[in-house]
């Protein structure tokens, strides 16, 4: 359990930025930060490894860490050690963040725990007394060569907290987050000489940390309190011309311990060299606001400033926090202008107050132009005897073509009874504005071209006095600029169809996109950061012509674009009638001379084109009942509708039914037809039988016998119903006659009479001996003659009908 010293952090540095130092790379999966890694610490507070002198770490939850960093408010409330971990590739910092258990009870105000990676911050939060520790795993940014962990602290009634942040280690367990290029905005390159600062603090108010209006403490920036000196306007100023970002970016936010009460409005300024590149104004309820400002390229120095206009309790203390130099935004062109407080006037001015002429804010106040806006830059006229004032520049060096500010009367004494003041923008001798403004003329961006050769430029002002004296005029940010006649190139615009409900394309980098419709504008919208725009439209008819133009920030527009609206509307889905398996043509209607296309999954059956009315009628084969079909319409514009899918309806009969034979004797009909219909047996309009045939198409039909000859009208019916033609069968006789009736037979007989089946042929045997065959008459009376038969004999008589079936034999004996 260690403070660190004066000698130990002395010897970790020397140990770190030695050749040999830091040389691992991520080879394990976790890698514990060591105090051997820290290369930089707030040496003005106090920080403890692994423990505090007579207490282990412990969270707010009472677990003890043995291994980490803690840190005790100091001469500042704030305190920060810094990792190196350049030669280390890991992906991911994690420790466990808490306020020490032994010592959070009683008044102890807040803690806000911070995390960057270089100057980019990873995490912060506020901690309380009841807050739990919290494990954090965040995702380290590649090319990252430093880790800093920071507290800072809102003092309470009874102290402030300690901080531990335990176990810090390195491991791989997220994804490397992507690579963020920047430098800070510190006090290395703060230009004290060319800032104007009585009131500014870095880091936090001495005493107090900087409080962001949500609550929120930052530990790194810079803090303007105009109340320390009463100074309305401060700067500060940084050198960044051996750099090549883009973009300067910031959290901007009043102090909220300096948020109550009367307090004015206070007008947040960035430039770039002398362009104002961002501004806007903060009263005590304005939320903070994180900045993005885009730096023209080759700006050697940008400014942070604040212009403040206090109440009746004073003023907003203002916070710049985090202030880093990116590549975030695209690169913005080169400046063009010049500030007249760059050039300087000169002393054959005569616009004086206490012998100085009053540049940047009144004595007392901020200049505060009629919209009710601060400038930071400008010069104020005024006059206590109504005497014409006038600031005089030479300008002979400077190739710029135009003059610009904004001139407005002093909005805080504009509407009391102060006359008139004429205003003048002079070019050597030549009057190049005027302008009258009373007490409620409005601020006007004014924009003048200076003659070529011009050597001296002149701003002013001439009074005619009222009752309360005369007014006060601001010509605020009063810039030389160099005019820009070039247009933009023409957009470039992206297809338009009928559906669309935004227009989107590529135009110059920072113009504004205008769309018009018959001259009338439709919409407009500058463009992204690279370019690209999508401007929000109402859909427009297929035909129609729209007109793009690019406007960049001087006013030049670009050549028109033409646009004309694309038909990318498909058709109405198709209807379709009934398509059967017999059907050679699918007809139905579409859209009005589209193209109907036939298809059968991938397989294309048929097109044709639809008539004006839009009826179709598409040749195909026949298509087997069941098949999907689906019909599309293409217009004249190639869009396709959505398909229309109809199935093919069964109306193709079964085939007529094969039948085997059917006889007297039958009690079942069979044979074979389509597989599972079903089969029915007719005798006339009698309704025989029915069944279903099985899946191999064989069936069987229960009848009764039927006599022979009757014709049997067999029929096979689909699932669709459809019922094939019939196929008929007679019903073949298979019944022999009974047996015959025989009369006696003697020995003296030479007939065999008897009865038996009519037309029936009746054969009398001895044994296998044919004694003799007669054909029975319709009565069925038969006579056969024989040869006389011993007595004794056994004779057998058969009758055979037409149909050749024999009855069974009679035996007789001769008597």
């Amino acid at each position: 359990m260690k403070k660190v010293s004066w000698v130990l952090l002395f010897s970790m540095l020397f140990v770190i930025i030695s050749p040999f130092a830091n040389t691992t790379n991520a080879s394990s999966n976790s890698l514990n930060l060591t105090d051997d890694y820290i290369v930089d610490y707030a040496d003005y507070a106090d920080i403890y490894i692994d423990g505090w002198d007579d207490k282990a770490f412990k969270t707010s939850e009472n677990e003890t860490i043995k291994k980490g960093i803690g840190l005790m408010e100091g001469a500042y409330p704030d305190a920060y050690v810094t990792y190196d971990i350049s030669n280390l590739k890991y992906t991911t910092f994690e420790t466990k963040i808490s306020i020490d258990g032994n010592f959070k009870t009683g008044s102890l105000g807040n803690t806000e725990f911070v995390v960057y990676a270089d100057n980019k911050q990873l995490f912060t939060k506020t901690f309380t007394n009841t807050t739990k520790s919290q494990k954090l795993e965040l995702a380290i940014p590649k090319g990252t060569k430093e880790i800093t962990i920071m507290a800072v602290w809102e003092r309470g009634a009874k102290g402030s907290h300690r901080a531990i942040f335990g176990n810090p280690t390195l491991t791989n367990k997220l994804t490397a987050a992507s690579a963020f290029n920047s430098i800070s905005l510190n006090e290395d390159l703060l230009m004290g000489d060319e800032s104007y600062f009585w009131d500014l603090y870095v880091s936090s108010w001495d005493d107090k940390p900087f409080k962001l209006s949500n609550g929120t403490l930052a530990g790194n920036g810079f803090g303007f309190d105009p109340q320390a000196y009463g100074d309305n306007v401060n700067w500060a100023e940084f050198d960044i011309s051996d750099y090549k970002y883009t973009t300067l970016e910031t959290t901007i936010s009043i102090d909220k311990n300096w948020s109550t009460g009367d307090r004015g409005k206070t007008q947040f300024i960035i430039y770039a060299d002398d362009e104002k590149i961002y501004s806007s104004t903060f009263v005590n309820d304005t939320a903070l606001k994180k900045v993005k400002a885009a730096i023209p390229a080759g700006t050697k120095t940008v400014k942070l400033m604040a212009a403040s206009d206090g109440g009746k309790t004073g003023k907003h203390a203002v916070i710049f926090a985090d202030p880093i130099l990116t590549n975030s935004l695209p690169q913005s062109p080169s400046s063009t202008k010049v500030s007249l407080h760059t050039i300087g006037y000169t002393d054959g001015s005569y616009a004086k107050y206490a012998d100085e002429a009053i540049e940047y804010h009144w004595m007392d106040d901020a200049f505060q132009l009629a919209d009710g806006s601060l400038e930071g830059y400008g010069y104020g006229m005024e006059s206590l005897d109504g005497e014409e004032q006038w600031l005089q520049f030479y300008i002979k060096d400077y190739q710029h073509t135009t003059f610009e500010a904004n001139v407005s009367l002093e909005n805080k004494w504009r509407l009391s009874d102060k006359g008139s003041v004429d205003v003048y923008v002079i070019g050597d001798e030549k009057v190049l504005y005027k302008k009258t403004l009373t007490n409620h003329a409005p601020s006007e961006k004014i924009s003048v071209n200076i003659p070529a050769g011009t050597s001296s430029l002149y701003l002013q002002t001439d009074y005619s006095s009222g009752n309360k004296g005369t007014q006060s005029v601001i010509f605020g940010n009063p810039y030389l600029v160099i005019k820009d006649t070039i247009k933009p190139y023409a957009p470039v615009v992206n297809t338009l169809g009928d559906q669309a409900t935004a227009i989107k394309g590529n135009a110059e980098l920072g113009s504004k996109v205008t769309v018009k419709k018959d001259n009338k504008v439709l919409a407009e919208a500058p463009v992204d950061g690279k370019g690209a725009f999508s401007i929000p439209i109402a859909k427009q008819k297929a035909g129609i012509e729209l007109t793009v133009t690019a406007a960049d920030k001087a006013g030049n527009i670009s050549s028109n674009v033409k646009v004309t609206v694309k038909d990318q509307t498909p058709p109405a889905k198709p209807t379709v009638n009934t398509i059967t398996s017999e059907a050679t043509k699918v007809t139905g209607k579409a859209e009005g001379s589209s193209t109907v296309t036939i298809k059968a999954g991938s397989t294309k059956l048929g097109e044709a084109k639809a008539d004006k009315d839009g009826k179709y009628s598409v040749a195909i084969k026949k298509q087997k009942p069941g098949v999907e079909i689906s019909v599309t319409a293409k217009d004249a514009a190639g869009n396709i509708s959505a398909a229309a899918k109809v199935k093919v309806t069964d109306k193709t009969p079964p085939a007529a039914p094969s039948v085997n034979e059917v006889t007297s004797e039958s009690t079942k009909v069979t044979g074979k037809t389509e597989k599972n219909a079903v089969i029915t047996v007719k005798a006339g309009s009698t309704k025989l039988g029915e069944a279903k045939a099985d899946k191999d198409g064989k069936y069987s039909v229960s009848i009764k016998k039927q006599k022979p000859g009757v014709e049997l009208s067999v029929t096979s019916k689909d699932a669709a119903g459809n019922v094939s033609k019939t196929t008929k069968v007679k019903v073949k006789d298979k019944t022999p006659p009974a047996a015959p009736k025989v009369d006696k037979v003697t020995k003296n007989s030479t007939k065999v009479t008897g009865k038996t089946e009519a037309n029936s042929t009746v054969t009398v045997k001895a044994g296998s001996t044919k004694l003799g065959e007669a054909k029975a008459n319709k009565e069925g009376k038969f006579s056969v003659s024989i040869k006389k038969q011993k007595q004794g004999k056994k004779l057998s008589v058969t009758a055979k009908d037409a149909a050749g079936n024999v009855s069974k034999a009679t035996s007789v004996t001769v008597k």
